[in-house]
């Protein structure tokens, strides 16, 4: 993904995907305590900050994931201080790359849930016969380091091999809500591990939340399944 910038069309055309599918998060992936009647909860302040931010020298550059409690618009997207800047289809979130100073400003953005860096993942290559021993027959999409794609014999998507990265990881999501419909897509199958639990505010934890909400199932690779 690398679009700058979202044509207006194309912004009410993603939020509706969204919709259909069940796919955009609900306030309790943020928090748990149910809100008052009329409450703003961009207001109410939760905001997770990776400590890995408040780590960098002051000259360094990252990437960075910034977790909304809304679908940012294209005005929102174009104000961001950044070197590089875009937004996900149908995941409320924004990739950002930014040295140290500006990541750290970004703290007051309206609706802002969460800034992670981006960080590698621990890829599991080859578990094409232990996925489709789980799907059953099901329709699967597998996301590892050669890109989101349907197990299917007819599949013709192009395979790119690349470092697996959150940010990778999230665009195999996104991939997936844009097409599930098409593909009849029921299970998300993720070749990949972070070596822990993640933490609820963490943007993977947004889009696994996500799919599980939308009726998919998501499943994980272990390091036996190489």
């Amino acid at each position: 993904m690398d679009r700058k910038t979202k044509a207006p069309a194309r912004r009410m055309l993603a939020v509706g995907i969204a919709l259909l599918l069940g796919a955009q998060p609900g306030l309790a992936q943020w928090d748990s305590m149910p809100l008052p009647a009329g409450a703003d909860f961009s207001s109410l302040g939760h905001l997770t900050v990776d400590a890995a931010v408040w780590s960098l020298a002051a000259n360094e550059t990252r990437g960075a994931i910034l977790t909304f409690d809304h679908y940012p618009d294209d005005t929102e997207i174009g104000a961001l201080d950044a070197d590089d800047v875009y937004a996900y289809d149908t995941l409320p979130m924004i990739v950002v790359s930014a040295d140290a100073p500006r990541l750290r400003n970004l703290v007051g953005l309206r609706g802002l849930r969460s800034i992670y860096l981006d960080r590698e993942l621990d890829d599991f290559a080859g578990v094409i016969p232990w996925v489709a021993q789980t799907a059953d027959g099901r329709r699967v999409a597998l996301i590892d380091s050669r890109g989101p794609r349907l197990l299917a014999a007819d599949s013709q998507q192009r395979v790119e091999m690349r470092p697996l990265t959150v940010v990778a990881a999230l665009e195999g999501f996104d991939w997936v809500f844009r097409n599930r419909l098409e593909h009849g897509i029921e299970i998300v199958a993720n070749a990949w591990s972070d070596g822990g639990a993640l933490a609820p505010s963490d943007p993977l934890s947004v889009a696994i939340e996500a799919a599980q909400d939308a009726g998919l199932a998501v499943v994980f690779a272990g390091a036996g399944h190489e």
